[in-house]
Order: structure tokens, then sequence, then C-alpha cells
């Protein structure tokens, strides 16, 4: 039964989220919280920094990115990648469920999170930590539904 409402509340999150469409937004933000307050080029950027706050594409809500580089086990027990793991927006954690994404889903960057030395080479580890498992699948928003 608990397994059920786990599924359930990850359901309704990945709807709300719509979060596996395609689709990126090309902009400039403008923000003193990238570190330096310069223009950031958001399709410049290998992996969107942790804090960021983006809107998805058929999304309601928005999300602020808490993880990157996530390699999760599917619905059949099978490991799947994923670009970013996020909670929604003011919410923070609810219920112990993260929505997983792709940056390709991403439809609008509302915020950029803090951008300085340690997250550029942080960016240069997660890129390396991608290209060594190319192997396995990128997940959609259908791999985390239960099938029977």
């Amino acid at each position: 039964m608990k397994r059920i409402a786990k599924v359930f509340a990850i359901c309704v999150v990945m709807v709300l989220l719509g979060a596996c469409l395609t689709g990126v937004t090309a902009e400039v933000i403008n923000q003193e919280s990238t570190g330096a307050g310069v223009n950031v080029n958001v399709e410049e950027l290998e992996y969107l920094p942790v804090g960021s706050v983006v809107r998805l594409e058929g999304g309601k809500v928005n999300v602020v990115i808490v993880a990157r580089a996530l390699i999760v086990n599917d619905a059949y027990g099978q490991p799947v990648y994923f670009d970013y793991g996020a909670f929604i927006y003011p919410h923070g954690l609810v219920d112990g469920n993260m929505a997983y994404f792709q940056r390709d889903t991403i439809e609008e960057v509302l915020f950029v999170g803090y951008i300085d030395e340690d997250e550029k080479q942080m960016v240069k580890q997660l890129v390396q930590f991608e290209e060594a498992n190319k192997d396995i699948p990128r997940g959609n928003k259908d791999s985390l539904l239960i099938r029977n």
C-alpha cells in the first residue's frame, strides 16, 4: 500500500511538472546571483547550477534544481540517467519526492543559481561523469511509472 501511495505521489508530481517534453528557451539572464553579476547565456551552460529555478514544458509549477547527473532505477529496476533532480518551488521537498528531468525539457529558466570557480570545476566533473555513463539509457517521464 505504501508503494502505491509513493508511486501515485511521483506520478502526480510528474504530471504537474510535465517533466519530459522538448525544447529549451534561448535566453540571456542578467542576475547578481551568478557570482559576478554578469549576463549568463543559458544555452552555453552545460549544466544549470544547483539552486536554479526553471519551468518545464507543459508544467504549471516551477522547480528548483537540487541534483544533477543522476542515475536512478526505473520501474523495472534498470538504471536510467537524468540530467536533473528538482523539488517543487517554493515548497521544497514534499513527501520525499524528487522530480527527474532532462535538460531538453526546460521551457524557461527563471533564475540561475550561484556560479563561482567551484561550480565551474563541478560542471567539468559532471560532464566527465555523463561521458563515462553514456551506456546508461536516458530516462523519460515514463521511466519511473510502474507497469503491469
